[in-house]
């Protein structure tokens, strides 16, 4: 996770991100679901606010806990930090937000209220 409470995920081998999730507005479930993998172990479901919804999985039980649990934190430090900045009149530029996955000078920028 970066700063900027982005969750990044990567193709097994691989150095460059597959792609990213904006913590901010996401939620962490703990469901069933049925998959074409066996042996999946120790499940849950991260779901960002645009609906999408990752499948995570854990080693242990021990682990699922302590990612689920980190994730809602975060979460919840994401979601304050933004109604904050919000309440500031402050907008937040995302990299998801634009087609190039270049960063924004200072990624900041300052609504008229």
């Amino acid at each position: 996770m970066e700063e900027n409470y982005t969750l990044k995920y990567y193709k097994e081998g691989e150095r460059n991100p597959k792609g990213t999730l904006n913590l901010e507005g996401a939620t962490v479930l703990a469901e069933h679901q049925a998959h074409t993998k066996k042996d999946v172990g120790f499940e849950f479901q991260l779901e960002g606010a645009r609906g999408d919804v990752f499948e995570m999985y854990a080693d242990t039980d021990e682990a699922r806990s302590a990612w689920m649990n980190t994730l809602t934190h975060v979460i919840a430090v994401a979601d304050a930090r933004a109604e904050f900045l919000r309440n500031k009149g402050i907008t937040i530029k995302r990299k998801e937000d634009f087609q190039s996955m270049r960063s924004l000078e200072g990624g900041v920028e300052k609504t008229s209220p």
